[in-house]
């Protein structure tokens, strides 16, 4: 058909034509280079209640310019997006330069902005932090923060917009700002809640993030906002070798940041998630399971631990103190030069215990270990362990009580290292299996184990 209306065409025609097509693409070609150069500061106001009613700030522009290259959008130069002071100091997001996805008939046919994508690189947020008290930082400052987002109408009739897209940050901690790495996906609808702020409700993840206190892969969760208080639902999470699943509230209306979290977490790495953090790594390794429910002050580690209360249960496998050298310690108190495991540190094959936190104090209870050290098996009814914090250095210290229930192979290296001594505990034992009181006390780089050698006493079983 496009041959035969060529053919149908006098050559002047044609001329006409391949001229207007070629005038037609310089015009084209035109708009989209000299378009970024034109300023469109009229729409200002309608750009800034546009983002203020994604982001649920309220948002100021420096500039806007119109830009056709890579499809219809606008440039917006000096993005400040602010809670109202209304409401109290609050969050500041900052961008030097967003590109917003704009739909071309409203603005031609009304004159009026209708944002359908939002994009910026290298944005920086400061949160309103008024909970860092170890700091006496007043803010949290995340920096290089980019967005890419669709955008759209919410069918929910109580939100008003519908937001997909990814969220990254490489936010690196020192000259002002924390720590943040992240590469989340989200799926939300939003609006604002009853007293301006921003609400949303949907899903982040499955993704990775970083903080000083916390990193997570394949994060993914329900999200609730409804003003200043966050509800995360249903976690999961892969968690320093292990898997975190639960639940998080983050209240933000008083003057600290509160979180409360309940679930479950298995196979945890205890030294990548919590000792490295207390300024103790390697002191105690090994993983943990544990069902919890906690509840304190957002802020960093150690100085949240004095905030922290709640309670719970934990088991391991493969604990390893590597500070206390248990054996060495029983042997060098019933005067024998071997007994049990001698290597340093002290290993435990199982241990299982309940636990209560509470102003920085971790209070154990009904506490069972099988395997420890070669010695035997150990049990303690109640143990602490205290987490203090001193000019910046926080300390790990203990005070555990327990007694020891010696194994057929550490009885027989006392007999053997000791006759008279193992004379007397065979006839005190007669088939049964000899216990030893002890207490584990002071720091964990290096506690003291008093043995009660006037305790020895007997227990049932072979």
């Amino acid at each position: 058909m496009a041959k035969g209306f060529d053919r149908g065409l006098a050559p002047s025609a044609r001329r006409g034509c391949l001229r207007g097509v070629g005038l037609l693409a310089v015009v084209v070609i035109a708009a989209a280079l000299i378009t970024p150069l034109i300023p469109l500061d009229r729409f200002k106001p309608q750009v800034e209640s546009r983002l203020s009613g994604l982001l649920g700030s309220k948002v100021t522009v420096n500039s806007v310019r119109l830009s056709l290259l890579h499809g219809p959008a606008i440039e917006i130069r000096g993005m400040t997006a602010k809670e109202d002071s209304t409401f109290g100091e609050g969050s500041v997001l900052e961008a030097d330069t967003v590109r917003a996805g704009l739909a071309i008939l409203p603005l031609a046919l009304h004159r009026q902005i209708a944002i359908n994508k939002i994009q910026f690189n290298g944005a920086s947020l400061k949160l309103a932090d008024r909970s860092r008290r170890s700091s006496g930082a007043a803010a949290t400052v995340y920096k290089n923060l980019d967005l890419d987002a669709n955008v759209g109408p919410s069918a929910d009739a109580s939100m008003t917009n519908h937001a997909t897209g990814t969220l990254r940050a490489r936010s690196e901690e020192g000259d002002g700002a924390d720590k943040l790495y992240a590469e989340l996906p989200f799926d939300l609808v939003l609006g604002k809640s009853h007293s301006g702020y921003l609400s949303m409700k949907g899903v982040i993840g499955p993704g990775s993030i970083e903080t000083r206190n916390f990193a997570a892969q394949s994060f993914k969760s329900n999200v609730d906002m409804n003003g200043r208080k966050l509800t995360l639902d249903q976690i999961e999470a892969d968690l320093y070798d292990g898997a975190l699943n639960g639940r998080s509230e983050i209240d933000m209306t008083g003057v600290r940041t509160r979180f409360s979290a309940e679930g479950e977490v298995q196979n945890l790495n205890i030294d990548q998630a919590i000792t490295s953090k207390l300024d103790v790594a390697g002191q105690i390794t090994g993983h943990i399971n544990s069902q919890f429910k906690l509840s304190g002050d957002v802020d960093n580690l150690p100085a949240a631990l004095e905030t922290v209360s709640g309670s719970g249960q934990a088991s391991s496998d493969d604990l390893f103190v590597s500070g206390l050298n248990l054996t060495m310690q029983v042997a060098r108190a019933l005067k024998v030069d071997r007994i049990g495991d001698m290597s340093p540190g002290t290993r435990i094959g199982h241990i299982e215990t309940g636990f209560q936190i509470a102003k920085g104090q971790i209070t154990t209870s009904n506490v069972r270990i099988e395997r420890v050290a070669g010695l035997g098996d150990a049990a303690s009814t109640q143990g602490r362990i205290t987490v203090s914090e001193r000019n910046g250095k926080s300390s790990v210290s203990m005070e555990i009580p327990a007694t020891i229930t010696m194994s057929t192979e550490a009885m027989d290296s006392v007999k053997s290292a000791m006759p008279l001594i193992g004379a007397a505990m065979s006839l005190l034992a007669n088939g049964n299996r000899v216990t030893i009181p002890i207490t584990i006390r002071g720091d964990v780089r290096n506690p003291q184990v008093q043995v009660d050698i006037l305790g020895f006493g007997i227990s049932g079983g072979g």
